[in-house]
C-alpha cells in the first residue's frame, strides 16, 4: 500500500489528476459504466474535447474515438487485459494504431474494487517506421541484386556472343558443304545409271573421281556430324545462360516457397561464369539427395551469387589462373539443415578484418569498386530472413570457406554467425553423401 501525507481528499485528487495529465499517453478511469477521470493527452491524441465526457457513458467515449468494438466491449465489461493491439478511427481524423491495457484499481476499502484504469499507447509512428525500415531494407537488397546483375551483364553478353559466333560459323560451313554434297550426289546418281566399265560412262566416272578428290568428300562426311554436335552444344549453352538469367532475375516472392538449392547454385555458377572462368576452375559437388527447403528463392540466389563472385575476386587477387585457381561449391545435409559451402584458394581474410566483413559498408576494395553491402546483405538474408547461420573458415594466403546452414523447414535452427580464424581439424573436408561432381 502507498503511504501518503496528503491532508484531505481534494488535495489527493489534485495530485492524481496532475499525474494523469503529465502522462503523454491517453488514460482514463471508469466506474459503473461511466467516465470518472480522463487526462489531457486523451483529447490531444484523438482530437476530441475529453472533459466533456466526464461523468458520461464510457461506451459513448469509445464510440467517438472509433475504437475497435471487440476491445471497447472488453473495456466496458471491466475485464483486465494487457497490451492488446487495436485500431481507432476518430471522426474526421486518420486511423490510429494502439496498444491498450485495462487494470482494476484496488483500494483499502472492504468492498470490491469498482474502478478500472485504461491506458492506451499510440504506436502508429513506431509501426510506420518499422514498415518503412523493412521496405528500405528490401529496396536495398533489390538494389544490391540489380547492381550485381549489372556488373555481370557485360560478361553475360560475352558468354552469349561466343557460342553464337561458332554456331554461325558452323552453319555457314554446313551450308557450303551441303551444296557440294548435293552436287556430288547428282553426279553419283548419273554414274549409277550406267556402268563404270562401259566406255560411254568413262568420262562421267572420271569427273566424279576428280570431284571427290577436289572437294575432299570423305572429309566433309567425317566432319559434318561433329559440326552439328558443336552447334547443338552452343545452342544449349545459350539456352542455359538465358534460362539461368531469367530465373535469377525473376522478381522476389513475398512469401516463402520450396527452393531447390542445387538448381539455384547451378544457375548462379552459370551466370557468374565470366567472373571465374579466367582465374580458376569451378567444381560443384552437389548432394543429389538434398531436399528442397522453405525459403525466398530470389534472396537465396543473391546470397549464393555474392559468395561465388567474392570467391572469384579472392582467387584473382591471389594471382591464380585456370590451372592453379579453384572454387568448390558443395551441398549436403547436416544436423537437419541444408548446408552450402563455397571454398576458394584465394587470398584468405586477414586477422584484422575478420570481425568486420559482415559490417554494412565495410569493404577492402578501392573507391568505386565495392559498396560494402554484399556480405552484410548476405548475412541479413541468411540469419534474419531464413533463421539460418553463416560463417567462415580462413587461412591468410591459402583461402576461405564460407558455410551457409539453412533450416530445411524454414523455421528451425539457431541464428547467428560462425567465425574461425583458421582451419580447424576436419574443416574443409567434403560432407557426407556427396555423390555428384562436375567441373567447369
Amino acid at each position: 500500500m502507498i503511504k501518503t501525507v496528503v491532508r484531505d481528499r481534494r488535495e489527493y485528487l489534485a495530485i492524481v489528476e496532475g499525474i494523469l495529465n503529465w502522462l503523454p499517453s491517453p488514460v482514463f478511469v471508469h466506474s459503473g459504466g461511466n467516465v470518472v477521470l480522463i487526462n489531457d493527452a486523451f483529447g490531444a491524441v484523438f482530437g476530441i474535447e475529453a472533459s466533456g465526457h466526464l461523468g458520461g457513458p464510457c461506451r459513448r467515449l469509445l464510440a467517438e474515438i472509433g475504437l475497435a468494438s471487440s476491445v471497447a466491449d472488453r473495456i466496458v465489461e471491466g475485464g483486465a487485459f494487457s497490451n492488446v493491439e487495436c485500431r481507432s478511427a476518430p471522426r474526421g481524423g486518420p486511423a490510429i494504431l494502439l496498444v491498450a491495457s485495462q487494470n482494476e484499481l484496488r483500494s483499502a476499502l472492504k468492498e470490491p474494487a469498482a474502478f478500472h484504469l485504461v491506458t492506451m499507447t499510440d504506436i502508429t509512428w513506431r509501426r510506420s517506421v518499422e514498415e518503412e525500415g523493412e521496405a528500405l531494407r528490401h529496396e536495398l537488397r533489390e538494389a544490391q541484386k540489380l547492381e550485381a546483375v549489372g556488373k555481370l551483364a557485360g560478361g553475360i553478353a560475352h558468354e552469349i556472343n561466343t557460342p553464337s559466333q561458332y554456331i554461325g560459323d558452323n552453319l555457314s560451313f554446313l551450308s557450303e558443304a551441303h551444296q557440294d554434297l548435293v552436287a556430288f550426289s547428282k553426279m553419283c546418281l548419273s554414274a549409277i545409271d550406267g556402268l563404270r566399265d562401259r566406255e560411254e560412262f568413262s568420262a562421267v566416272v572420271a569427273a566424279i573421281d576428280r570431284f571427290r578428290e577436289t572437294k575432299d568428300i570423305g572429309y566433309l562426311i567425317e566432319e559434318i556430324p561433329p559440326a552439328i554436335a558443336h552447334s547443338r552444344e552452343g545452342i544449349n549453352q545459350i539456352s542455359g545462360i538465358v534460362l539461368a538469367m531469367k530465373e535469377f532475375s525473376h522478381p522476389s516472392a513475398k512469401g516463402k516457397s520450396l527452393v531447390d538449392l542445387n538448381h539455384a547454385l547451378e544457375n548462379v555458377v552459370t551466370i557468374s561464369r565470366n567472373e571465374w572462368k579466367y582465374v580458376c576452375r569451378m567444381e560443384t559437388n552437389l548432394d543429389p539427395d538434398l531436399p528442397s527447403i522453405l525459403g525466398l528463392p530470389g534472396e537465396l540466389n543473391q546470397v549464393f551469387l555474392n559468395l561465388v563472385v567474392n570467391a572469384a575476386h579472392a582467387v584473382g587477387e591471389a594471382g591464380h589462373d585456370t590451372e592453379t585457381g579453384r572454387i568448390a561449391v558443395t551441398t549436403l545435409v547436416e544436423h537437419g539443415c541444408a548446408v552450402v559451402r563455397v571454398t576458394d584458394n584465394g587470398t584468405g581474410i586477414p586477422d584484422a578484418i575478420r570481425d568486420k566483413i559482415f559490417t554494412p559498408f565495410f569493404t577492402t576494395k578501392g573507391i568505386g569498386k565495392g559498396t560494402g553491402q554484399g556480405l552484410a546483405i548476405t548475412r541479413e538474408i541468411v540469419v534474419k530472413r531464413h533463421e539460418g547461420v553463416i560463417g567462415f573458415e580462413t587461412t591468410p594466403g591459402q583461402g576461405t570457406t564460407f558455410t551457409v546452414r539453412l533450416p530445411i523447414d524454414g523455421h528451425a535452427g539457431p541464428a547467428g554467425d560462425e567465425k574461425r580464424g583458421g582451419r580447424d581439424e576436419g574443416s574443409g573436408r567434403p560432407g557426407p553423401r556427396v555423390r555428384r561432381s562436375r567441373r567447369g
